[in-house]
């Protein structure tokens, strides 16, 4: 659904997602991370309301304040001041994606809408538990499923095992995604009674490596965020996938990734594939970084390659893509 502009307009929809699901309790997500969102100028003076309703979803890291915690907000929809309190979150939620937000990283304070867990500490606890990894080395990574940015990039990847992992005492999880639009992650269909017998969430070595080429993704994403109308969902799918053939050739420093993932984004997704370009990057020294590869080319080439990308080429020069 979306996108949406206005607050009162998003938080209708999100009560009428509510009353669909035949559930209007639910659990508003906050990130404090960079700005508290209690001190928005429409929560002021409810400072003691939220704190009572709140829980905090603990991130058992001795880097990670317990200021920076996520907090759980307990709301029924139903009710005219959680109603309330719902839509001030929906307008923060969309600012929050607004272009000139991005430009200044001020994060995203709203990481969604939570239905179907019945009990807060369960519900705080798995999600502690989701946002700090254990991988495969042996280490711990902190894994920010409170923005919905992660989230969307984290579930796209994720298998179905690990997406109903991810949700453990949920049924649907809601946020409002880089478009404005409302996303919606779970299985309505399958109410949740406690927590799943699924054991924890966990990625393998090859998802992690997403994992960390697709932050390059959210990265380019406050450059060319005042494009988002003509960037569709497969465009932004296409565009991790150009980033980890980046990565595979041997690009490894994130701000090659960064400027991999403008390029897709603005050009077009598979403008590596282009023979100009793959002969760039077949020749590149391994101390040459993307930008000073393409230092030489001038937007009449990038015009150029994005033509030619969306022409249909013939089959010998065809490059199965990554799928």
């Amino acid at each position: 659904m979306g996108p949406f502009t206005s607050d009162i307009q998003l938080g209708e929809a999100l009560q009428r997602l509510a009353a669909s699901h035949g559930e209007s309790r639910c659990w508003l997500l906050l990130d404090p991370l960079l700005r508290p969102p209690e001190e928005d100028s429409e929560w002021l003076g409810l400072a003691e309301e939220l704190d009572a309703r709140t829980t905090s979803v603990r991130l058992a890291h001795r880097n990670v304040d317990s200021k920076a915690w996520p907090r759980l907000v307990a709301l029924d929809l139903e009710r005219a001041r959680d109603a309330d309190i719902s839509r001030v979150a929906a307008g923060m939620a969309i600012r929050d994606w607004t272009p000139e937000s991005l430009r200044l990283g001020l994060g995203r304070r709203i990481g969604g809408w939570l239905f179907g867990a019945t009990d807060a500490a369960a519900l705080a606890h798995h999600l502690g538990r989701a946002m700090l990894q254990s991988r495969p080395d042996g280490g711990r990574s902190l894994l920010r499923l409170q923005d919905p940015a992660v989230l969307d990039l984290v579930w796209n990847l994720a298998t179905p095992g690990q997406r109903q992992a991810l949700l453990g005492p949920m049924d649907l999880w809601v946020t409002v995604d880089r478009w404005a639009r409302l996303a919606s992650y779970g299985n309505g269909a399958e109410p949740a009674t406690g927590l799943r017998d699924i054991g924890p969430l966990q990625f393998d070595s090859d998802q992690w490596s997403r994992i960390e080429t697709s932050a390059a993704i959210n990265r380019a994403w406050r450059v060319v965020a005042g494009q988002a109308a003509a960037i569709s969902d497969e465009t932004l799918a296409q565009a991790a996938a150009c980033v980890r053939r980046g990565a595979a050739r041997g690009l490894v420093d994130p701000r090659d990734w960064e400027a991999m993932a403008i390029r897709a984004l603005t050009t077009h997704p598979t403008f590596d594939q282009h023979p100009r370009l793959a002969a760039l990057l077949d020749a590149r020294e391994p101390d040459v970084g993307f930008a000073r590869l393409v230092m030489d080319l001038t937007e009449a080439d990038w015009t150029a390659i994005a033509r030619d990308c969306r022409q249909a080429r013939p089959a010998h020069h065809q490059v199965r893509e990554e799928e």
